[in-house]
């Protein structure tokens, strides 16, 4: 394989995992029983684990064509994808003894994905090309959120408000809401509220997602402004000055130099308040609070730099000194106090508190991935109100789901990549070229042509509509990417790694901000979260790719733009001259020990391209064949179609199949129970099953002990009945979820003629 076809894969594979990226964080998210998909069901008609698995397989596949042109030259790449290799094990191993194997799958292929798109993008961007592709494509894709966080304040939420105030319950029923039902107002309070979600369901997640795109478009509109008072080099934007007082540049490229620097740092502030505003339309306070914080800490940063970069790693350590610090006060805080300050606070403290007993009874391999939900209700306190599907910190999320072996590989990836990002940049004042004009439209247009048509299938007569404002977002992404990558070719090295400072900053925003109320372990903006982590890394150090002949090889984009600087800026991907002397200087053990690298990435590129085949054709065929055991969606629809007709023999049939592989779904218990009990057999067995499953919600008990047809004895339904109203007590006061005071009266009423019966059976 020469050099150029090299290249040429190596650019295609890191642009399909941008594109997977864009793709992901602009279309709905659909939401299952188990699990919370991260793509939308509308695109093939198929279910949300499917289509999760054939974009894992493509970043799979991506990774593995990296694997195949570039190696990794320095220990911490091998160690993270390693470290990468051993999770996903365990997570594919976790699906076959997870309570719902389906969602176990799903969250292994998503986790996957994520996890090996971020270490993809550190293989292939090894080059200043390619690296400021990427943040443009960011800055980009910041440009499209903020769009559509716009479009839904002023626009798409008053729609939905007048339409839902007209026909209200033919609304509920379409999102999914059943009429009547505690939802009911929940949905209309976010709905009052106006809360900005973007194209997702969680206004918290996306205004997660906006805070590193906030701090990068920050550093882009401060692009100009910085660069004219800290550097001398900068053209103005008179043509007769440049000419004295930059050497070598003509002064036509010099002013279009200028205007490309003020035109694109404009730009970039507009977006930059546009993307504030959306961020305030989200109401997510956390999110505020994350990016105020973040802003606070590039500015004291770039302050400080002198002393920054005297620190060194050290100030890495002192920062993980600090985390550790902080976490060890906040649980001492919540052991001493039993509870930590604020309501929302005092949820995430019962959240963790249940999270403890499923770690400590699953230490090795935890529960399968998005199955934190089917074990919570077991080991919640009494007094926690909300059933949660997970438990809100990314860390105490990988120990529940993953184990605690998982969770302590996943500690050593964060910290690892973290600490890359105190390492020297070796790119100085290497200038990029920028992308043709035609790879940036053919690249939006791939982009926003799948995101329209995945929103038309279904769509009926809202098809032009739809059509229309994906060709809006595709004329404002397309803008924003060639000022984005113009303004790229302006700005010297040392400022873009700036940028990749701000980027880090918003990473660890984001990682901190995940603590209380987010869990990054799958979902689309946790791929945002690795790619962005993984942008703030330092281009490698070049006389590493000089090992090997393949690595040293240049990969800039063919650009008809940038004739202005080929005749006097070297290449920025060919190394100077003086440091292709060190090639011949190098000892046989180095060319030995690169070939050696060369073979291992061979071959491990080759066992990812293998896997993503393998997972692509082990579970799409079988699901679109219709006969993947753990895809129950047939059976349900089965369910349903029995129930309507009255075929309660053939409904229990297709309930005892999705508890084959939903093990501990208790909604399907709850049914299960219904249908026996209607059929008048004997349900005991999955009754004391249920209340196993579900042991501190008193409206769980309150219908199985009501009626002796559930098949518990009558001192257990006396003793589930009393549990139920203790349980009712320990809610605090404000509980919207409280049982209603009549209604707890009608319940010891009960009681007490239930042990007068007790009393004159034994009597």
């Amino acid at each position: 394989m020469n050099t150029r076809t090299r290249t040429r894969l190596a650019q295609g594979a890191l642009l399909v995992l941008l594109l997977v990226l864009c793709y992901r964080m602009t279309i709905n998210e659909g939401i299952d029983d188990g699990f919370i998909g991260t793509l939308s069901t509308q695109l093939t008609g198929l279910p949300i684990a499917v289509e999760i698995t054939c974009t894992s397989a493509l970043v799979m596949l991506c990774s593995g064509i990296g694997l195949m042109v570039e190696t990794p030259r320095r220990w911490p790449m091998w160690a993270a994808l390693a470290a990468i290799t051993a999770m996903s094990a365990v997570a594919f191993a976790d699906a076959f003894s997870a309570a719902n194997h389906y969602a176990a799958l799903a969250g292994a292929c998503d986790f996957t994905m994520n996890l090996i798109a971020g270490w993809t993008i550190v293989l292939l961007c090894n080059s200043p090309n390619r690296r400021a592709l990427a943040i443009s494509v960011l800055a980009t894709l910041g440009a499209a959120l903020a769009f559509k966080g716009l479009y839904q304040h002023f626009v798409e939420i008053p729609q939905t408000i007048a339409q839902f105030s007209r026909h209200p319950n033919r609304w509920l029923v379409n999102v999914g809401i059943r009429p009547g039902s505690s939802a009911v107002r929940l949905f209309i309070a976010r709905l009052k509220s106006r809360e900005v979600s973007g194209f997702g369901s969680d206004n918290d997640q996306f205004g997660e997602a906006l805070i590193p795109l906030i701090l990068l478009n920050l550093m882009l509109a401060l692009a100009w402004y910085f660069l004219r008072r800290k550097s001398r080099d900068l053209p103005p934007l008179t043509p007769r000055t440049t000419a004295k007082r930059t050497a070598g540049i003509q002064p036509s490229a010099a002013a279009t130099t200028a205007n490309t620097l003020v035109i694109g740092s404009i730009f970039a502030g507009i977006i930059l308040l546009a993307e504030l505003a959306v961020l305030w339309f989200t109401r997510s306070k956390g999110s505020i609070a994350a990016t105020v914080l973040c802003v606070i800490a590039l500015i004291a940063g770039f302050a400080g730099a002198k002393y920054v970069q005297r620190l060194g790693y050290r100030l890495f350590w002192f920062m993980v000194l600090l985390a550790v610090a902080g976490a060890g006060l906040l649980v001492a805080y919540g052991i001493t106090f039993h509870g930590l300050p604020t309501k929302d606070l005092l949820f995430r403290w019962q959240y963790w508190n249940g999270a403890v007993g499923i770690i400590l009874h699953h230490v090795w391999n935890g529960v399968g991935l998005n199955n934190f939900g089917y074990y919570y209700t077991r080991y919640k306190w009494p007094s926690a109100p909300e059933d949660v599907k997970d438990p809100h910190n990314i860390f105490v999320r990988i120990a529940s789901e993953l184990g605690m072996p998982a969770a302590l590989i996943f500690i050593f990836l964060v910290g690892l990549w973290f600490y890359r990002v105190f390492g020297r940049s070796t790119e100085n004042n290497q200038t990029h070229k920028t992308p043709p004009m035609l790879l940036i439209v053919g690249f939006v247009c791939l982009w926003w042509l799948g995101d329209g048509l995945s929103r038309s299938i279904g769509a009926g007569k809202a098809v032009p509509y739809i059509l229309e404002l994906s060709a809006v977002y595709a004329a404002i992404s397309i803008i924003a990417m060639a000022l984005a990558s113009q303004l790229f070719t302006c700005i010297p090295g040392q400022y873009r790694r700036k940028i990749e400072v701000a980027l880090a900053v918003g990473a660890a925003g984001m990682l901190l901000y995940d603590q209380i109320n987010l869990a990054l372990v799958t979902g689309c903006v946790a791929m945002l979260f690795w790619v962005v982590l993984a942008l703030a890394q330092p281009l490698a150090d070049p006389l590493a790719m000089l090992h090997s002949p393949r690595s040293a090889s240049t990969d800039a984009l063919p650009s008809k733009n940038n004739n202005a600087h080929s005749s006097h800026v070297q290449p920025s991907d060919a190394p100077p001259p003086e440091k292709n002397l060190l090639v011949s200087a190098a000892g046989q053990a180095k060319v030995t020990t690169s070939a050696g690298q060369d073979a291992i990435a061979r071959i491990w590129g080759a066992g990812w391209i293998i896997a993503s085949l393998a997972l692509a054709m082990g579970v799409i065929t079988p699901v679109v064949s219709g006969h993947f055991a753990w895809d129950t969606e047939s059976y349900a629809a089965a369910y349903q179609d029995n129930i309507a007709h009255g075929q309660l023999h053939r409904a229990l049939v297709d309930i005892d199949h999705i508890l084959m592989f939903d093990r501990r779904s208790q909604a399907w218990l709850e049914r299960k129970v219904t249908v026996m009990e209607q059929l008048g057999q004997n349900p005991r067995a999955f009754t004391l099953r249920l209340l196993s499953l579900n042991t501190t919600n008193a409206r769980v008990r309150i219908p199985l002990a009501m009626t002796p047809a559930s098949g518990l004895t009558l001192p257990e339904r006396i003793a589930q009945l009393k549990m139920a109203v203790k349980l009712n007590q320990d809610l605090p006061m404000t509980e919207v979820t409280r049982i209603a005071p009549r209604h707890i009266v009608a319940l010891k009423a009960m009681i007490q003629n239930l042990e007068s019966q007790l009393s004159r059976k034994y009597r």
